[in-house]
């Protein structure tokens, strides 16, 4: 009974790989390689998130029983296998569609092939399971019997006739557009010819001359891509997810993230990411990512509003060039020491708002994640002399450079006695400065 609860629980199952599903009327869709055997494999999909017409199509396609061209993709050992399947299972979960195949038809070499990789990808999972990745992505999938596992068959059906010649890959938008009905075809051809003429992107064309609406693009890109759709004019971002991400990868994709799931983060983008933007995009944001298409004009304003939301501030206080000694130790917000061991440093600079220091590395953890923590640091300013400050700063940034680091801080509190003599130091800065000689052209 436990094991019939898991199984029914819609917990998305954990990726060997991706699988990729060709016909030859319909966008290829991806889907997620949950298992592989030498004669057949499954895999899990999220039909619910396509558009509703597309998501059909597919659900027609995949009926038991029916052929069509696999590709085994992101797979370690295989690289990139073609073959033929049967559908010979499509099972609606809560949360994705669970779908098994039979290999139809396999040449020897493919065979070989997948004798070889079947034993190796099991070796991994075992691995894998010894030592878990600190960032998993996805729950792991209660154990299933394999393919070769199933009930006894029927009697078989009638012979099935198989696409021939290679795979179609992703048709272009000018024919998405024309099945779409929103274009005829004289006119996606007349597009693509000045988009070719021009180096301009055939979307950008349709858009400027008016014969298509940024929704309806929208609509024939996500089509194009197999992606799900969002609606940027409804979404607010909040302060938490506009600082997920850098401003600069951001706009390098020409992306945006909308929604926070805990264990993975929904980002809207204007086109289709190449898989290593997307790990990329992983990495900065230590979670997984759902991946969302979204008109690009309104990504783009978007972008234009984080910029002013993010953008840095004029300073408040001058900054001048001293250097003074200081002893620091890192705490949190209300004094609390986060270490025993206290830190020698010099200023670069100081200001009556805060200091540069240069000062030995942190043990703490990586500088974003000290920075995402709001780790804050307390500073003796020029200890032992008749000018020491004692201060409560925040840590703005924290950049390696060699075996030290230069630490940007920002005062939180201080006395105002305190605040007083770090103003006479300033000022010591400033007298010290106007007096250096002029550096020769």
């Amino acid at each position: 009974m436990a094991e019939a609860q898991k199984q029914g629980s819609g917990q998305f199952p954990e990726s060997r790989g991706s699988l990729r599903l060709f016909s030859q009327s319909l966008p290829d869709l991806i889907c997620m390689l949950t298992h592989l055997s030498a004669t057949g494999c499954r895999a899990a999909v999220r039909l619910q998130y396509l558009p509703a017409e597309l998501s059909e199509q597919w659900r027609a396609v995949l009926a038991p029983q029916n052929a069509l061209r696999v590709r085994i993709e992101s797979h370690s050992t295989l690289g990139a296998l073609e073959l033929d399947a049967l559908c010979v299972r499509m099972a609606q979960t809560p949360r994705h569609c669970e779908l098994e195949f039979r290999f139809h038809l396999l040449t020897p070499a493919q065979a070989a092939l997948l004798a070889r990789a079947v034993p190796a990808m099991q070796d991994a999972d075992r691995a894998a399971a010894v030592e878990a990745a600190p960032h998993a992505r996805f729950a792991t999938a209660p154990e299933l019997p394999p393919p070769d596992a199933t009930p006894p068959r029927r009697a078989p059906p009638a012979p099935i006739r198989l696409p021939s010649g290679p795979a179609k890959q992703f048709r272009r938008i000018g024919e998405v557009l024309v099945q779409m009905g929103k274009l005829r075809t004289e006119q996606a051809e007349e597009a693509a010819s000045r988009a070719r003429a021009s180096g301009e992107k055939l979307g950008q064309i349709l858009l400027r001359t008016g014969l298509v609406s940024p929704s309806v693009l929208c609509r024939a890109l996500a089509l194009q891509a197999g992606l799900p759709m969002t609606d940027l004019e409804a979404e607010e971002i909040p302060e938490t997810l506009a600082k997920l991400l850098p401003l600069s990868l951001m706009a390098r994709y020409e992306c945006v993230p909308f929604d926070d799931a805990g264990a993975f983060v929904c980002i809207a983008v204007a086109n289709a990411l190449p898989p290593e933007a997307v790990k990329e995009l992983e990495r900065a944001c230590h979670k997984h990512i759902e991946v969302f298409l979204a008109r690009e004009d309104l990504i783009r304003k978007e972008l234009q509003a984080l910029r002013r939301r993010l953008e840095i501030p004029p300073r408040l206080h001058i900054r001048y060039e001293a250097s003074y000694p200081v002893e620091y130790q890192f705490c949190t917000r209300q004094g609390v020491l986060a270490e025993q061991s206290s830190h020698q440093g010099t200023t670069l600079n100081i200001s009556e708002g805060g200091f540069l220091v240069d000062g030995p590395p942190v043990g703490l953890g990586t500088p974003e994640e000290l920075v995402r923590i709001g780790l804050c640091a307390s500073i003796v300013v020029a200890p032992g002399t008749p000018h020491e400050s004692r201060v409560l700063c925040r840590m703005k940034s924290l950049k390696p450079q060699g075996d030290r680091c230069a630490i940007s801080l920002e005062i939180l509190s201080a006395s105002a006695e305190d605040r007083r003599r770090l103003k006479e130091l300033c000022l010591q800065a400033i007298r010290a400065q106007a007096n250096r000689p002029p550096v020769p052209d």
